[in-house]
């Protein structure tokens, strides 16, 4: 028994409704993914003073570095600060 090709007739119409439904699809879930993207949090150094300064970051993560910088140290009762 041989197969027979089966063809389908398909409306220009029902062919356009298809691709304007995909086409509403793809935007709605590029809207969403835009909208997580833009609110989601950027950590950084926030201190436009600091070598690390991140122009972009929204939320300080508290690890700015300076080019002279002031150590201290604290081990057996013993302070010791370095510049």
């Amino acid at each position: 028994m041989i197969k027979q090709p089966i063809f389908a007739t398909v409306s220009l119409a029902s062919v356009t409704l298809f691709i304007m439904k995909l086409l509403r699809s793809l935007i709605f879930t590029l809207s969403a993914f835009l909208s997580i993207s833009m609110s989601a949090q950027t950590y950084g150094c926030l201190d436009p003073l600091a070598n690390n300064y991140d122009p972009l970051a929204t939320v300080d993560n508290g690890y700015c570095c300076y080019e002279n910088y002031l150590t201290i140290e604290a081990s057996d009762n013993v302070l010791t600060v370095e510049f």
